[in-house]
């Protein structure tokens, strides 16, 4: 059975329904807070996570939305957010995801990657298992789906230097839920 409906939106709040669970909320916060921009991201956060659970085979569980990393630095302790978290097999991190708008991915990547692979840093469960960052977009043209994401092995290149130093490779793929990567 698919998905029901890809998203479902009522007074701001985005509702994803799956086989596997009722539903799941993803953001409740009022219209006159949300630019164009942060709605455009919301609904790309809310057809991925259907797209993750139904393309991807992940539970419902395993997402966690707007999940806030704990990073040490020189200021003190800051908390960023990954758009999306979600859990590998073992129940380790397995994909931080990125949204960026239609407009903004071309010009906001490198930005975006530097940002998750910074997040996927602070994660040390990425010394043992493979940890996949994800910049992904989104967007319909004539009825149609056109996605663009840049999938990369945090194990391998843990710095956007490094990724670049290697001639910035990608994975061909969103990793599928228990799908095995050898860093």
């Amino acid at each position: 059975m698919e998905t029901t409906l890809r998203y479902f939106r009522v007074n701001e709040q985005f509702f994803v329904f799956s086989r596997r669970a009722p539903y799941m909320v993803l953001r409740d916060v009022g219209t006159d807070v949300w630019s164009d921009s942060h709605r455009e991201r919301e609904r790309i956060i809310a057809e991925f996570c259907v797209d993750l659970i139904d393309k991807y085979h992940y539970r419902l569980a395993q997402l966690h939305i707007r999940e806030l990393i704990p990073i040490v630095s020189q200021e003190g302790w800051k908390y960023p957010e990954a758009d999306i978290l979600v859990e590998g097999v073992d129940g380790n991190p397995r994909l931080l995801v990125k949204a960026l708008g239609r407009t903004d991915y071309e010009n906001n990547l490198n930005a975006g990657i530097e940002e998750l692979l910074m997040l996927a840093r602070a994660i040390p469960s990425r010394k043992t298992t493979s940890l996949f960052v994800i910049a992904y977009t989104r967007w319909y043209e004539d009825h149609q789906l056109n996605e663009k994401y840049t999938v990369i092995n945090s194990s391998v290149f843990p710095t956007i230097e490094a990724w670049i130093g290697a001639g910035r490779p990608i994975e061909e793929k969103v990793p599928l839920f228990g799908e095995n990567f050898l860093a």
